[in-house]
């Protein structure tokens, strides 16, 4: 009885294990030569909720990694291809390799009045997140965490392409705080009058760059971040 017990007990963990397993999606991204494509800006969608998003690398590579089991999209954006959308359903680590479609080949064109999640421009990759449910209930800093091209360093520094000394603007207008400071300031501010966030990895000469780090720079809808900050100085 003993052993059944102990089989059992076993058993059960296993099959915890088993079904909170972390998966790997990776693959390679082609473009309609079927040549890798680098620099392409991969999302990770479940229902409406962002999971994650990354950038294919200088070989055309990406990766998601410690995903649960589940149903998910994959949008892939680049400035020179229309986006596309990929259903998954994921049981276990999975290579799925994706193509880019060119714009000249789309056969029609529907307009509409709602701007794309990611828009890729020369220099910057624009997140519009205007009635997505990233604002929901959120903060700035919530949304920023979940930002393509972005990450945060364990001592809240932001990243912008794994390179660190991102100079923060909002609305244009450069904010110089420590990491400390910038994140309770942001995490005060209510992600519901968050228009987009812009992700500048090549910064023109209007914008001060230092230490090469780029510009994460946050759009608002209304202007009273400054408030914000007088406040918060007082």
């Amino acid at each position: 009885m003993k052993k059944l017990a102990a089989f059992v007990t076993l058993f059960l963990s296993m099959l915890c294990q088993f079904t909170t397993a972390q998966l790997t999606i990776a693959g390679n991204i082609a473009n309609e030569n079927r040549q890798s494509f680098p620099y392409v800006v991969v999302c990770m969608r479940n229902g409406n909720s962002l999971i994650g998003s990354t950038m294919s690398d200088s070989t055309g590579h990406y990766r998601f990694q410690n995903i649960k089991k589940g149903n998910y999209y994959l949008l892939i954006s680049h400035r020179s291809y229309r986006d596309s959308v990929i259903p998954i359903h994921l049981l276990a680590d999975t290579v799925i390799n994706l193509q880019l479609v060119n714009e000249k080949m789309l056969q029609q064109v529907e307009v509409t009045g709602k701007k794309p999640l990611i828009q890729m421009e020369i220099d910057r990759l624009r997140f519009n997140v205007t009635g997505t449910d990233l604002v929901a209930g959120n903060n700035i800093w919530d949304v920023i965490e979940k930002t393509p091209l972005v990450t945060i360093s364990s001592d809240g520094t932001i990243q912008i392409s794994g390179t660190s000394g991102a100079v923060i603007y909002i609305n244009n207008k450069k904010k110089v705080l420590s990491s400390a400071a910038l994140r309770s300031y942001l995490s005060s501010m209510p992600a519901d009058n968050l228009e987009a966030i812009e992700v500048i990895t090549t910064p023109s000469s209007k914008y001060d760059a230092e230490g090469g780090g780029g510009i994460l720079n946050i759009v608002t809808k209304k202007k009273k971040e400054d408030g914000l900050m007088r406040t918060e100085k007082s």
